[in-house]
């Protein structure tokens, strides 16, 4: 069962805060924000189950994507229907795209004074999109467009290895039992760990060599029908209807081992006898999501030049359904000797929260071919509101962890500035922007840097209807990471994403 039923014995840490964003980018961020008591860290994990499904690393098209955040402030073309659908109605013909991305994570992280590189790669489709324009005599016009992008994908790799003379995994079962029923307690389970003179105590506190794993999979997909009308040649006002659908998979290992054979006798103080050797605990996470977003937005022109708009996402449900399993097998001398602990499977949980609001406005001017753009960003994650799961034998207590979240999180603020040149003459053009996102992190909740996006595009004209567009994009985020209480590892995440995309107006 999960942390908030049995808080004492799980010592799940947040899987992944895959990925943590900036405007529509990411920087594939594993965030293991630590937690004082176990009460509060099990209801952390359902705000980091939020923060991971409500903050993208993708792009909705290469374009958008080149553009960041600033892409809303011209939201012309078909991505329009994910930032500002009110800019869907500019589209003079119906256009078609379809694109490929590849996302190359680079993640380096530092543990017990050594250095560890892991990289982890995906290609796939990033987007299909078509809209479909009606223009109404010579100034009106309302369009429809219906759309797929992939908004995050959680593929992610990492590992650690280094001699702890500090702490021990072990010792973190001990230190975090919070009452007097140890049936469910690892370190009990395993005869690593044992009541004396009252107190539930283990001699395995340090000097173990850890090694540690994580391996994460999948995705998270949105469907997106979007609708767009002149109200006045002048403004335009737009809706999406954006349906959410995905999963993860996290696979989780650590080892303690002996090296030293520092644990091969009686210890008549603390314990009866331990000849420990090595310790293997595992745990998977799977879980699926789904929900809805609503998107509305207005957008205004002033004169062929300028534009000026805003839009907000309004909070809707998003479920999801959780499975979590967890095992060990404690070895001792000699290594056949051996105990090994398989608490039964948890049923499927299923919860609900509420996405946040976010607010954004934005504007675009255009002259000699240059077209300079700039947007800002607000989403209130202290409006998160979750709702009560159903699964067998406990309950979900969701004013504890709504108050939670109002203590780790706070509002964040993203702002993005990009520009588009087209070369006269020429079927090129060329685009950029760099982006800045604060963290959702209230002050002192997590180690973690705000998020810096960088990226460069160039788009091709084939002919007077079709285009072709590449883009490279990096986010950088560096964060301190918890394993378990007590053990923490620092992590610098740069998140390469390389795409193509082709377009068509007919």
């Amino acid at each position: 069962m999960r942390d908030v039923i049995m808080a004492h014995t799980n010592i799940r840490t947040s899987h992944s805060l895959s990925q943590f964003p900036l405007a529509t980018s990411i920087c594939a961020l594993l965030l293991l924000f630590s937690w004082s008591e176990q009460k509060g860290f099990a209801q952390a994990q359902y705000v980091e189950d939020a923060l991971r499904y409500t903050l993208p690393n993708n792009m909705y098209s290469v374009r958008q994507g080149a553009l960041g955040l600033a892409y809303n402030g011209i939201a012309d073309d078909a991505a329009a229907a994910f930032t500002n659908p009110a800019g869907l109605t500019l589209l003079p013909a119906a256009e078609f795209s379809v694109g490929l991305q590849g996302l190359f994570n680079n993640n380096t992280s530092t543990y017990l004074g050594n250095t560890f590189v892991r990289n982890s790669n995906t290609i796939a489709p990033s987007h299909l999109a078509l809209v479909l324009p009606v223009r109404v005599g010579e100034s009106g016009n309302f369009s429809f467009s219906f759309s797929y992008a992939r908004e995050s994908d959680f593929t992610r790799f990492d590992s650690l290895s280094g001699f702890n003379t500090e702490s021990t995994l072990i010792s973190s079962w001990v230190d975090g039992q919070r009452t007097n029923n140890l049936t469910n307690n690892f370190a009990w389970r395993l005869k690593l760990a044992d009541t004396v003179n009252r107190r539930f105590v283990t001699p395995v506190r340090n000097n173990l060599q850890q090694n540690m794993s994580l391996r994460e999979s999948g995705e998270l997909h949105n469907v997106n029908v979007g609708f767009g009308i002149d109200i006045t040649p002048q403004i335009a006002l737009g809706v999406s209807f954006i349906g959410t659908f995905g999963e993860l998979r996290s696979f989780r290992r650590i080892q303690e081992i002996d090296l030293q054979n520092r644990y091969n006798r009686l210890d008549r103080i603390n314990f009866s006898t331990v000849d420990f050797f090595r310790l293997s605990y595992a745990e998977l996470l799977t879980q699926s999501v789904s929900g809805l977003k609503f998107v509305i937005g207005a957008q205004g022109r002033i004169g062929e030049k300028t534009r000026i708009g805003a839009s907000c996402t309004l909070p809707l449900p998003t479920r999801i359904n959780e499975n979590f399993s967890r095992n060990a097998i404690a070895r001792f001398d000699p290594i056949t000797d051996s105990i090994a602990y398989n608490p039964t499977d948890s049923p499927t949980i299923s919860y609900l929260f509420s996405s946040p609001f976010v607010f954004n406005v934005a504007a675009s001017t255009h002259l000699d071919g240059l077209t300079v753009s700039g947007s800002a960003e607000y989403m209130d994650f202290q409006g998160l509101n979750f709702q009560g799961g159903n699964f067998a034998g406990a309950q979900l207590d969701a004013n504890a962890i709504n108050v939670a979240a109002r203590d780790l999180l706070r509002t964040q603020v993203r702002v993005g500035l990009g520009a588009e040149y087209e070369f006269a003459g020429t079927p090129f053009v060329v685009r950029g922007s760099c982006n800045y996102a604060s963290s959702p992190f209230a002050d002192g909740k997590a180690d973690v840097s705000p998020l810096l996006t960088g990226a460069v595009g160039v788009g091709y004209y084939l002919g007077t209807n079709g285009r072709l567009d590449a883009l490279y994009r990096v986010n950088q985020q560096n964060s301190v990471n918890q394993i378990y209480e007590g053990a923490t590892f620092r992590s610098t995440q740069n998140l390469h994403l390389v795409a193509v995309q082709y377009s068509v107006r007919f």
